[in-house]
């Protein structure tokens, strides 16, 4: 896999059982992105968008290659801007929806225009290198109830620390945990550290 902005190297080759005449060989990458849901009015929506559309020639004059063996090399920089590739699927009233964002490299030859043979392979895009925040304090104070809701015990506080304010993909959360009850009648029990992952799908025509 590669990330936003680095180099891509790697060659075409070519196999040939019988000489076939060629006007040219191409290399093309795209990248779009899909996403389907349901809206707000439950009605389902497709939208796409294309963010990368790429034909590089490999080999520009025309002539026939007799059979063989044949290895055409390449080399571009991916724009610095690009999405990582995802892909993140659910069921919503049971309707399918998804969000993805997707790469493909198509190598191919070209003969009086028209597209003589093919191939295509997914090429992965990493998520770009973060710079990852310093030590981060994070403050909560809440109402501490009874039973029912219908009484207040006083005032809950507590104080998170996280080793860093972002974090990369498959890097560790170091975390302590402060907590204050000394405004609180109620007992603390336990404590539940919860990890959420928030997804918002967009469209381009604001349908939500």
């Amino acid at each position: 896999c590669y990330a936003p902005g680095e180099q891509v190297n790697g060659f075409i080759q070519l196999q040939l059982t019988q000489s076939h005449a060629a006007s040219s060989i191409y290399l093309k990458i795209s990248g779009e992105e899909h996403v389907q849901f349901l809206t707000s009015k439950r009605k389902q929506h497709q939208d796409h968008n294309l963010h990368l559309s790429q034909t590089f020639p490999v080999h520009d004059k025309p002539r026939t290659f007799e059979a063989g063996s044949y290895a055409f090399p390449f080399s571009f920089v991916l724009p610095a801007s690009l999405p990582a590739t995802f892909a993140h699927e659910w069921t919503s009233d049971g309707h399918e929806c998804y969000a993805r964002v997707c790469y493909r490299l198509w190598a191919g030859l070209w003969c009086n225009g028209i597209s003589a043979m093919f191939v295509d392979v997914p090429l992965i895009v990493s998520p770009r290198e973060q710079q990852l925040g310093a030590e981060q304090t994070t403050d909560y104070a809440s109402a501490a109830t009874g039973c029912c809701c219908c009484s207040n015990n006083g005032v809950l506080r507590l104080r998170v620390h996280t080793d860093r304010g972002e974090y990369a993909v498959g890097g560790t959360i170091n975390a302590r945990i402060e907590v204050d009850n000394s405004s609180c009648r109620a007992n603390v029990e336990r404590l539940v550290v919860r990890l959420v992952r928030e997804l918002r799908v967009y469209t381009t025509d604001s349908i939500v």
